[in-house]
């Protein structure tokens, strides 16, 4: 709890193996070319999560071949055995899959609650035909999907391939990570915040553009379609929190931004 007055669900973590951890976040701090907080394995968030008032934890990871999808998906699902009450994973898709519907099959019976996508880490558009095979599916499903959104370094996520998705699939339940831009949050509130099937979460951005930076974009989406988020294993909870705290917002609002958006848009009880 924050404050022991808000249950905190942090709604973007990514979490993976103790046999390939370092490897999988080294490949992440080297892609970004920032240096990870912490080592990313599900242990080290809830012993983390507990030092700073996160209750829940939203879980995911990211299949760079078609071949680790199944994989994945199997882990994220022994994670939330493991820890009852504690994690809700999405699982994981590749463009390339000979049955995507298979794999979205498998991922919900294993569990998941919806799917997260990195089209830049997995070297594909967003719009590319695969993944717009996935959002038809998960339209048609009521299947929420998170997706990493924006990089200033190539056109794979960035508002344009947002706004085309959201066009093509209106009733598609879309999650924006990172206020829907990461390093383009200009240019993505401007364009995306008039879609009603688009909603974002706060992760990986304090650091680049201050708490008056996310009280920017929390007016474009408003608080309704907004989720803490902390981007874990890359920055402490505690800093985004005291963020959002220096904002200012009511109960109410505090309640649906750590807690009641991400339990309604991930289905989590």
């Amino acid at each position: 709890m924050i404050d022991n007055k808000f249950y905190c669900i942090d709604a973007h973590c990514h979490v993976f193996p103790d046999k390939v951890v370092d490897k999988a976040v080294g490949a992440i701090g080297g892609f970004y070319n920032i240096p990870m907080y912490w080592r990313g394995t599900p242990d080290v968030l809830v012993k983390a999560g507990a030092q700073e008032g996160i209750d829940h934890f939203v879980i995911h990871s990211v299949a760079t071949k078609p071949a680790q999808v199944s994989s994945a998906n199997h882990y994220l699902a022994s994670v939330v055995a493991e820890h009852p009450g504690k994690m809700t994973a999405l699982g994981t898709i590749h463009p390339l899959s000979e049955d995507m519907e298979r794999d979205i099959n498998e991922l919900i019976s294993l569990g998941l609650h919806g799917i997260k996508i990195h089209p830049d880490m997995q070297g594909f558009k967003l719009d590319c035909d695969g993944f717009m095979k996935a959002y038809e599916i998960c339209q048609a499903r009521g299947i929420p999907l998170l997706a990493h959104t924006g990089d200033k370094r190539a056109d794979r996520t960035n508002p344009n391939r947002v706004e085309h998705v959201l066009k093509s699939f209106p009733h598609l339940t879309f999650v924006g990570a990172h206020f829907g831009g990461y390093t383009v949050w200009e240019e993505a509130v401007k364009v995306l915040p008039k879609y009603d099937n688009m909603f974002v979460d706060t992760s990986s951005t304090l650091f680049w553009k201050g708490a008056e930076g996310m009280r920017e974009y929390i007016k474009a989406y408003g608080v309704d379609r907004c989720m803490f988020g902390t981007d874990f294993p890359m920055h402490p909870a505690s800093v985004e929190i005291k963020a959002l705290k220096y904002l200012g917002y009511t109960d109410e609002e505090y309640e649906k931004l750590f807690a009641g958006n991400a339990r309604r848009i991930y289905n989590i009880t």
